[in-house]
Formats: C-alpha cells, sequence, structure tokens
C-alpha cells in the first residue's frame, strides 16, 4: 500500500515542480527584461499563481520575443 502512495506521491509532484519552476522563471523574465509595470506584472504572477505566470508569457513575454 505504501508503495502505491509513493509513487502517487512522485507522479504528482512532478507537475507541481514544474509549474513553480515556470513561475519562477516569468518572475525571473518580469525583474530582468520589464521597464515599465515591473511591480504590478510581479504581483500579478505570485498572486494568481499559474494562471498569472501564463497570463504574462502569452501577453508580454511572447511579443518581446517576436521582437513586436
Amino acid at each position: 500500500m505504501f508503495e502505491v502512495v509513493s509513487g502517487f506521491l512522485a507522479f504528482a509532484l512532478i507537475p507541481i515542480l514544474l509549474l513553480i519552476a515556470f513561475q519562477i522563471w516569468m518572475i525571473y523574465d518580469v525583474v530582468k527584461y520589464q521597464q515599465k509595470d515591473r511591480a504590478l506584472w510581479i504581483i500579478i504572477v505570485v498572486l494568481a499563481n499559474t494562471i498569472g505566470a501564463l497570463i504574462y508569457f502569452f501577453t508580454e513575454r511572447r511579443r518581446r520575443v517576436k521582437g513586436a
């Protein structure tokens, strides 16, 4: 029984760690590249968690990477 539980926890832990890494990456991107609205984006990414990081990724970061 403990093998099943530990296997499930290990399986569930991987996506959680990936989401945390994504949030840290977006906070790093905000701090490094955002000149205006830096504080606002940090608050959004921190308080809205993954949704905030996704919003930043699809609005600001992709626009900067494309060069628009």
